[in-house]
């Protein structure tokens, strides 16, 4: 996957959270810049919410 069509992913999944208000914090931020340079995955980010949450 492109650089670009990563960064597009982050922008349009950041803004659903602030439309659902949902607070994206630093450490979400952070991820999304990870993402969009290839360096985290999506998976890598359903593990850390589903950990945090305490789902699955």
């Amino acid at each position: 996957m492109t650089k670009h069509k990563r960064v597009e992913i982050s922008k349009r999944a950041i803004h659903s959270n602030e439309m659902e208000g949902v607070p994206v914090t630093e450490e979400v931020r952070e991820f999304a810049d990870n993402y969009e340079a290839g360096i985290a995955t999506a998976p890598e980010l359903v593990e850390i919410a589903k950990s945090r949450y305490g789902i699955g």
